[in-house]
């Protein structure tokens, strides 16, 4: 009796890991030509953290916000006036070049990409850019203005 519980075990075991691994498959797609190595945003929620179900999709990641994106056309093709973005906390230590952050400037919340990190006399910056924009931004973004770094994008 002992051992047919056993063989009963492994079998439900076996059963229940294909049940779960049907509905929590990963598809990769690739996106082919491009010859400009350009700088990425950080991986910051790992696939086993992305569940999608039939009526929902859920992301185990704490203190995540939401926000629309107003279209400057400064972020595209990335953003525009149909994009919405996901933010975690903005931690300076982990942010690094490439990482789209939004930050306070000029009585506005601003999303651009990392393209430089210092420090100087008074402290912690960033230099960012959009992506569709020919120029660095003239000012350095400082820890006290981050509102977060983008870990997704919803169009």
């Amino acid at each position: 009796m002992r051992i047919e519980l056993v063989y009963i075990g492994i079998l439900l075991f076996i059963l229940g890991f294909s049940f779960n691994s049907v509905f929590d498959t990963i598809e990769s797609r690739f996106a082919t030509g491009g010859s400009n190595d350009l700088d990425n945003p950080s991986d910051r929620i790992t696939s086993d953290a992305i569940h999608l179900y039939e009526d929902k999709l859920v992301v185990e990641k704490s203190n995540l916000r939401y926000a629309s994106v107003e279209d400057t056309k400064s972020m595209e093709p990335l953003l525009s006036s149909n994009s919405h973005v996901i933010e975690a906390e903005a931690d300076v230590d982990s942010l690094e070049i490439g990482d789209i952050i939004s930050f306070s400037k000029e009585n506005k919340i601003i999303v651009h990409s990392i393209v430089s990190i210092g420090s100087d006399s008074n402290g912690w910056y960033a230099l960012t850019k959009g992506y569709n924009n020919d120029f660095i931004d003239d000012w350095r973004v400082r820890s006290f203005e981050l509102k977060g770094v983008v870990v997704g994008v919803l169009n």
